[in-house]
């Protein structure tokens, strides 16, 4: 049976219902009249960050709000069809603006946004439903008298229907041209409360790619008031329509044994018969992604942290010769059964999974080569222009090294972990990838030193005294190689290839003693890259599930890493000279120990050897950078 809320007094002192109408309007949305005065609850004056939903001053706009489901109840087992809006005019009296507009929903059991590094994110849209798509114009919905304009009703392509369960998350997106006359003077009301629950989206880039992207905000943007808007809702006309959770009682206990498929035979309002398949349909695509291995992912509570509850998510009716998964209890957990664990669920309320089978990728991504002899590849060596798996480059996000500050310097822990094919190796040269959005300036010069040591420690130590974390302590002597380097970014990026840069250590190869290794790499340079047009992105080492950061970058134009180094144990990270990131994807070269030679004794006046070699006389294919033997004599190659 299905439970009906009713709503008998304000919630929280900003929410009404107004049963006949089907309308729950948020804050004071439903004392405001067309024509009338300026309220007291617009957003910021001028402030065109902090103006949800939309704002009509950037070219890219948008908002995040997190509606709490004690504010909704009213919505719960409805289908929501509309958002209804009204705009004010601030004084603006310029253009008539479009934008495109774009709106999905989704469940979750997230409360908050959440936040690294001083930074929130945004939620991913893949789990999100898209529920409308169209264009806003302002004349539509502003009066240019400079009062309150007319409500304007957004009719959603298709409903969403809420549960009820879950709290419900609101993306809007807007795209157009910039206003340069006053956009930000178009404004909208919002609900004052002390928790605040949107994000906004004043960006450079296009929506749609940062939502389903790094998922970070450009800047240190804060939360703001959510809007004050009202949605319009109907009863559902069946229970399992589209983008809902769909549960049902079994009065069987429902056996699972390896990865099953569920074809429905018949549903109905309260029950769903359904007939095992052998094998899921060839395709199949669960959009688990957090699920990378054949195990039971277990969780104590019912509503998993599987990717944001993308278990609550399912695109597509259940209906007859559908196929489903199952997702449910066991042993006091929660999870979904894969592959390689047979299980029994007992009788009770079980998630489902419904799902169409998809056409294999006709043109698949190649399978990574594996690493040859020689050779030991960390992380997304080869991202090949994929963001997702580079430092976003901006306020010094990129490590080993920025190129947007004049001296630059970063500790990388790799754990010992991710080094076993080093045991009993000497390493002889390191290499890191980016992709390079440097389009005005043809070279970057600047001097690179590499330091390599070892520790015990897989992440960087914590000062409870200080309340912040440490850099690794370590004496450093002279550097494995001091490295001129000259790049030519833009070339790269004409290209529209990979860039890579080789740091060469053949001369002073680093044995491997079997511990996590501390990678220090210093730059300084006289110049810089305005990144505002010239911007340099690091692959990233990124697994799941997520470690710590493991590497801390030092950015700045007054002083050096080791300035820095050796004045201050403790990371500020609250500084704008310092952050934290995943380590930097790294490609190592090495030999055996047991070739490295301990050094040239003596060499000959006269030689008619052609081969090149380094002092510790191991011949050299292709010298660069130091000091060398060739035909006997000592030559310094720059």
């Amino acid at each position: 049976m299905k439970t009906k809320h009713l709503l008998t007094a304000l919630l929280l002192g900003a929410t009404f219902c107004t049963a006949s109408a089907q309308k729950l309007s948020l804050g004071n949305y439903a004392q405001l009249e067309e024509g009338g005065d300026k309220p007291d609850n617009l957003y910021e004056d001028g402030n065109y960050y902090e103006i949800a939903p939309i704002n009509f001053y950037l070219e890219n706009s948008g908002s995040q709000t997190i509606l709490p489901k004690a504010d909704i109840a009213a919505m719960a087992g409805k289908n929501i069809t509309t958002l209804n809006l009204r705009m004010y005019n601030n004084g603006y009296n310029g253009e008539d603006l479009t934008r495109d507009v774009t709106i999905y929903m989704g469940e979750t059991n997230k409360e908050a946004f959440k936040k690294e590094e001083k930074r929130f994110r945004f939620f991913d849209i893949s789990w999100q439903q898209a529920v409308y798509h169209g264009t806003l114009t302002v004349s539509e919905t502003y009066n240019w008298d400079g009062t309150m304009g007319p409500e304007y009703t957004i009719t959603f392509d298709r409903p969403f229907y809420y549960s009820g369960e879950n709290n419900l998350v609101v993306t809007v997106t807007a795209t157009g041209e910039t206003c340069t006359d006053g956009g930000f003077y178009i404004d909208f009301p919002k609900v004052k409360k002390t928790s605040k629950s949107t994000l906004t989206f004043p960006e450079s880039r296009n929506p749609a790619e940062v939502l389903s992207g790094d998922l970070r905000p450009a800047g240190n943007l804060g939360l703001v008031d959510m809007p004050a808007v009202a949605y319009g809702y109907v009863d559902a006309a069946v229970p399992d329509s589209t983008w809902r959770t769909f549960t049902t009682k079994y009065d069987t206990d429902l056996n699972i044994a390896g990865l099953d498929a569920f074809k429905v035979t018949a549903a109905t309002k309260d029950k769903i018969t359904y007939e095992k398949v052998t094998e899921a349909p060839a395709g199949t695509n669960l959009i688990i992604r957090s699920l990378v291995a054949p195990v039971f992912y277990s969780t104590d509570t019912e509503t998993s942290p599987i990717a944001d509850n993308l278990i609550k998510v399912s695109d597509g009716t259940v209906t007859n010769d559908k196929t489903i998964y199952a997702f449910g209890k066991k042993e006091g957990k929660y999870g979904f059964y894969h592959e390689a664990e047979p299980a029994t669920l007992a009788a009770g309320t079980f998630y489902v999974m419904v799902e169409e089978s998809q056409e294999p990728d006709p043109d698949p991504e190649p399978e990574p080569t594996p690493d040859p002899d020689g050779v030991l590849t960390i992380g997304n060596f080869y991202g090949k222009g994929n963001d997702k798996v580079a430092y976003d480059g901006f306020n010094n996000q990129n490590s080993p090294m920025t190129f947007n500050y004049k001296n630059s310097g970063t500790q990388t822990i790799y754990p010992a972990a991710w080094l076993e094919k080093l045991k009993g190796k000497a390493i002889t040269s390191l290499t890191f990838s980016g992709m390079s959005n440097a389009y005005t300036q043809d070279a970057y010069k600047s001097t690179v030193k590499v330091y390599i040591t070892e520790t015990d420690n897989e992440t960087f130590s914590y000062n409870d005294e200080a309340s912040r974390y440490e850099w690794v302590q370590t004496e450093y002597g002279e550097p494995s190689t001091t490295y001129d380097l000259t790049a030519d970014f833009k070339q790269a990026y004409m290209d529209n290839k990979d860039f890579h840069l080789t740091l060469n250590i053949e001369n002073k190869p680093y044995t491997y003693k079997g511990k996590s290794i501390v990678l220090t790499i210093t730059n300084e340079s006289d110049s810089y890259f305005d990144p505002s047009t010239d911007l340099f992105q690091f692959y990233f080492v990124s697994r799941e599930p997520a470690d710590p950061f493991r590497t801390a970058i030092f950015a700045g134009d007054n002083k050096t890493f080791m300035e820095n180094y050796a004045k201050d144990r403790v990371i500020k990270a609250d500084d704008n000279e310092f952050r934290y990131a995943e380590a930097p994807a790294l490609q190592l070269t090495y030999i055996d120990a047991q070739e490295i030679i301990s050094g040239i004794s003596s060499v000959a006046t006269e030689s008619n050897d052609n081969a090149w070699y380094n002092l510790q006389g191991q011949r050299i294919a292709h010298p660069q950078h130091g000091v060398f033997i060739h035909k006997g004599k000592k030559v310094v190659v720059k």
